[in-house]
C-alpha cells in the first residue's frame, strides 16, 4: 500500500509541475522511500503501475488511470 501511495503522488508532483513521470524516474523516486520495510525492485513497481496507470508507449510517460480513463483518487 505504500508503494501505491508514494508512486501516484509522484505521478500528480510530475502532472502538476508539468512533466513527464517516466519508469526510471519514478524507480528513483520511490525506491528510496521505501527503505525501512522489504525494499521493492523495478518488478513490483512495474506491477503496481500496471495496476494504477497506463503507460503512453510513444513516450514511456506513466498517467494514473480514471473511471473513464482520467486521473484517479488513491483510495477510489
Amino acid at each position: 500500500m505504500r508503494a501505491h501511495y508514494f508512486i501516484a503522488s509522484y505521478i500528480n508532483r510530475c502532472k502538476k509541475e508539468k512533466r513527464p513521470a517516466l519508469f526510471d524516474d519514478i524507480c528513483l523516486e520511490v525506491i528510496p522511500k521505501l527503505s525501512n520495510g522489504v525494499t521493492p525492485d523495478n518488478k513490483y513497481i512495474k506491477d503496481v503501475l500496471e495496476e494504477i496507470a497506463i503507460c503512453d508507449s510513444k513516450t514511456g510517460e506513466w498517467k494514473l488511470k480514471g473511471k473513464s480513463g482520467t486521473q484517479e483518487s488513491l483510495f477510489d
